[in-house]
């Protein structure tokens, strides 16, 4: 394994960075094959052009209703007359007109910006006043359009200066164009794979395992994909429980939803494919230790086993053992000093006289008869008696 030059702490601040720069790519992925759906063959722009929008649901009533309870005072108004009258105002083919001027503008079929303008809504109700007037007894004052350029005003100069800073120079085209096209798709995948790599090399420095990475990357690309599926099922099986006149905003969010079911499913196979990797990767590590410890003989259960083992164990203690004392040596008695000799010397030490015995008496008496200190004085008398058995052999010989 390589030598570890990144400490834990810095491994972790760096997985957290990987993790947000996963969500950031994942969700611009999303971002453009969603955008993409929409702009393909104008399906938002259709289905919004389609619908009524006096059968839209606002809290607990339909726009007609609203509008009947708070500005009709005639109880001969119908209900049905007044959405009559605000489907012939235009407005769900205004918002297609827009839908679709977006779609070829972010296709490149046109370079001019989409603006929405406060005098294009009043001209709406100028076209529709009479309509308003015969049907529900509605007049349009110079008041209210007053109203309504007050209140509309300011949110649509907001939309207009966006529209003009994405879409008002050739640089900035390209840019928004980018990032609803397939390159943009190629683009973040290739990041994306890059910061794979990036994040195993940060393990790998870390002496952690690389397959770290791609179980993050994969669970990080999971979890929201398997909560975008989710909230998409839920949806639809809420159509079954929608209340009357909120058909017609369920079909525009069907819309809306309906490319995040691919988007969904792809996100969750990507993130079980790179889980899938991740345990592969970690087999094939261990079979590779495997093989290595086989090949050194060296028997382990497992990679914990192996760091038990090698751990350095201590030397047993052995107790000395006890020393075994000399023999002692065997001694002897001076014949003349009685002091002790070793056994065998032929002078004393102390006195200097020789230690051979005399002809009567044996070695075998000499020892027996080793005399203590206190016998000392009795041993002088036999030595001063010596010449007295020697003058019988002197007369012998005069």
């Amino acid at each position: 394994m390589a030598k570890k030059t990144r400490s834990a702490a810095s491994c972790v601040w760096h997985s957290i960075w990987c993790v947000i720069a996963t969500l950031l790519l994942t969700g611009c992925i999303a971002f453009t094959l969603a955008v993409r759906s929409y702009i393909k063959d104008d399906t938002l722009a259709k289905t919004i052009g389609s619908m009524n929008i006096a059968t839209v649901t606002i809290g607990d009533k339909t726009v007609a209703e609203e509008i009947r309870d708070e500005y009709v005072a005639d109880d001969k108004v119908k209900l049905s007359d007044i959405e009559t009258a605000i489907h012939g105002m235009g407005i769900e083919a205004f918002a297609e007109d827009k839908l679709t001027a977006m779609g070829k503008l972010l296709r490149g079929e046109t370079d001019a910006p989409v603006h929405i303008t406060v005098d294009e809504i009043i001209e709406l109700l100028e076209k529709s006043e009479y309509d308003l007037y015969s049907q529900c007894l509605l007049i349009i004052e110079d008041s209210d359009k007053k109203e309504i350029r007050n209140v509309a005003e300011a949110p649509l100069n907001v939309f207009n200066k966006t529209m003009t800073f994405l879409f008002g120079s050739p640089a900035m085209r390209a840019v928004s164009r980018y990032f609803v096209s397939t390159a943009c798709v190629v683009v973040n995948v290739i990041l994306l794979v890059l910061l794979l790599c990036r994040w195993m090399m940060v393990r790998a420095q870390a002496d952690k395992s690389r397959s770290g990475a791609c179980t993050g990357m994969g669970i990080t690309i999971l979890v929201p994909s398997a909560l975008t599926f989710i909230g998409a099922v839920v949806y639809s099986i809420s159509n079954a429980f929608t209340p009357d006149g909120a058909e017609t905003l369920y079909t525009v969010g069907k819309v809306l939803v309906h490319p995040f079911w691919s988007i969904a499913l792809l996100g969750i196979f990507s993130g079980i494919l790179l889980i899938l990797a991740a345990a592969i990767m970690r087999r094939m590590a261990q079979r590779k230790l495997d093989a290595a410890l086989a090949a050194n003989n060296t028997p382990v259960e497992s990679t914990r086993m192996e760091a038990v083992e090698n751990v350095a164990k201590p030397d047993p203690f052995i107790a000395p053992m006890p020393a075994k004392e000399a023999a002692p040596a065997e001694t002897t008695h001076c014949i003349a000093c009685a002091r002790t000799l070793a056994l065998g010397s032929k002078f004393c030490i102390y006195c200097g006289t020789p230690q051979t015995p005399p002809a009567a008496e044996t070695p075998a008496e000499t020892v027996s008869a080793a005399p203590s200190e206190e016998a000392a004085p009795a041993a002088a008398p036999a030595e001063e008696a010596a010449p007295a058995e020697e003058t019988p052999a002197d007369s012998v010989i005069g």
